[in-house]
């Protein structure tokens, strides 16, 4: 049996309200960790800290290579080059990368896209409160708002891109939880999830997969009238199934239902029909296996494709199309094969003894899918054996 083991993304900032003791530790990013005047960033351990004023030091900025839009120390614009004409590396400051579009570019920030209170109160029109940057407010309603304007009594609604007057789910902390929507009291603080919910009302089943730890995420799941499922180790609402992405180990995974795994992908359980996202894909023969991906050999990535290009070649990839690459990846030798940190491509093995790829035998599937005529699947030893 396969196992893998992934830790949950945290919240991308755990909420916080002006005046709540919140621990530095929390943080689980640079960015959000400069928010709180008491934490720097511990580059060496990659952890949010306390310090004191006169020890912080180089903790208050933030790591990054030239292709992120963070904070490089050592890595500075000239401040008299407009944003625009600054490459993505020495986008910072009082400068901001868009995506829009899928190509990054750098333009002037605007008051929510600073992070840090020093910045912020620079910049012209610019108010910091409640662990955030937001614009002057002008006392017009939020409807009558645009996303640049929107003030810190009004939320930006970024599905749709308008701002619009806030709701539970939008307050941060328990403090500003606590009051309410224009101080009605009409919401609710969950200290477990970090979150702000309308008063009385359900939390969604969902939610309760945010949970770090398994035990966790199964008793508030139980307790909030939703069901949990111990081989995908996942809440969803009593009578719905969990989806196949949730299936780390491919037994459960095709015993779940409507689900297919595929060995050497970042995401293995998948919806039956569904497709693969080639970025995912680390295995060649998979990759070409996808009627719009393509192997680039050179890169060693799978890669996205369309029409006649998926059977072309690539610049720097592969010398023949995918469909004839993929036919002679079928019948090539496994000794052919390099290993890649101790892994070989399915259906072969890595020999430990000899460092090669070689044919697997019996004893190297360890999955029922796997154990083929003329193996047979022997669960008390969870290893194919011979059958004569």
């Amino acid at each position: 049996m396969i196992l893998t083991c992934l830790l949950p993304s945290p919240p991308a900032y755990p909420p916080a309200a002006t005046g709540d003791n919140v621990a530095c530790s929390i943080f689980p990013g640079c960015a959000g960790c400069l928010l709180e005047d008491g934490c720097a960033w511990n580059h060496e351990h990659g952890a949010c800290e306390e310090c004191k004023d006169d020890a912080c030091g180089a903790g208050r900025t933030c790591p990054v290579d030239a292709t992120t839009s963070t904070v490089d120390p050592s890595i500075t614009a000239d401040p008299d080059t407009a944003c625009s004409d600054r490459a993505p590396g020495l986008c910072s400051g009082h400068c901001a990368l868009d995506f829009t579009g899928g190509d990054s570019r750098c333009r002037d920030a605007t008051c929510r896209d600073l992070l840090e209170r020093s910045l912020c109160v620079e910049k012209e029109g610019c108010v910091f409160e409640a662990y955030e940057c937001t614009p002057v407010d002008d006392g017009r309603a939020c409807a009558q708002q645009t996303v640049t304007t929107c003030p810190s009594r009004c939320a930006v609604d970024t599905a749709i891109g308008n701002c619009r007057n806030p709701i539970c789910a939008d307050l941060r902390g328990a403090s500003a939880c606590g009051q309410g929507v224009d101080a009605a009291g009409d919401c609710a603080w969950r200290t477990d999830l970090f979150r702000c919910y309308d008063a009385g009302v359900a939390v969604p089943c969902s939610d309760y997969n945010d949970y770090l730890f398994d035990h966790e995420r199964q008793a508030g799941c139980e307790a909030g009238g939703c069901a949990y499922d111990l081989a995908a180790k996942f809440c969803s609402t009593k009578g719905e199934r969990a989806p196949c992405a949730a299936f780390m180990d491919e037994v459960a995974c095709l015993e779940a239902g409507g689900c297919r795994y595929f060995l050497g992908s970042r995401d293995p359980c998948v919806e039956e029909g569904a497709e693969l996202a080639c970025d995912g894909i680390w295995e060649p023969r998979l990759c070409s296996q996808q009627a719009t991906c393509i192997y680039n050999s050179s890169a060693r990535a799978c890669q996205p494709c369309d029409g006649l290009a998926c059977d072309a070649t690539t610049s720097a990839g592969p010398t023949t199309t995918r469909a004839v690459q993929a036919t002679k990846d079928a019948f090539r030798a496994c000794a052919t094969y390099t290993p890649v940190a101790g892994h070989c491509p399915p259906p072969c093995a890595f020999d430990f003894v000899d460092d090669t790829c070689r044919d697997a035998v019996c004893h190297d599937h360890i999955t029922v899918a796997a154990c083929k005529v003329p193996c047979v699947f022997l669960s008390s030893s969870s290893r194919g054996e011979q059958q004569w």
